[in-house]
């Protein structure tokens, strides 16, 4: 791990508000670890399922990277699921299944129902 990822992991543990999260996205675009999947896939884990208040900024993110992979997925139907809106859960599943984005997985299904 190196110096960014390290302090990525210490900011991201300490990250409890929007304006706080707003500042570590723009470390690790900074830093060019927003290319990473493990780090991106970090950060919206923690707006997605950990801070529920920011659901609406894991969205936002997951729509900006590139090629998201099935735990990205995986992570934004859970946070989806746990919402006011469930509802959006089973949107984003179908739209996985219609479009055959990624390899739908056990974690998939268990996160939609």
């Amino acid at each position: 791990m190196n110096t960014a990822e390290h302090t990525f992991s210490s900011l991201l543990t300490k990250c409890k508000t929007l304006k706080t999260m707003k500042q570590i996205h723009a470390f690790v675009h900074k830093t060019g670890l927003d290319t990473d999947p493990l780090v991106f896939g970090k950060l919206l884990l923690h707006c997605a399922v950990t801070i529920s208040d920011l659901l609406v900024y894991a969205r936002r993110l997951f729509l900006h990277f590139p090629y998201p992979d099935a735990f990205m997925y995986n992570t934004l139907i859970r946070g989806l699921a746990d919402s006011d809106n469930p509802h959006n859960a089973l949107l984003l599943f179908r739209e996985i299944r219609r479009k055959n984005m990624v390899s739908i997985d056990s974690f998939t299904f268990a996160f939609t129902l």
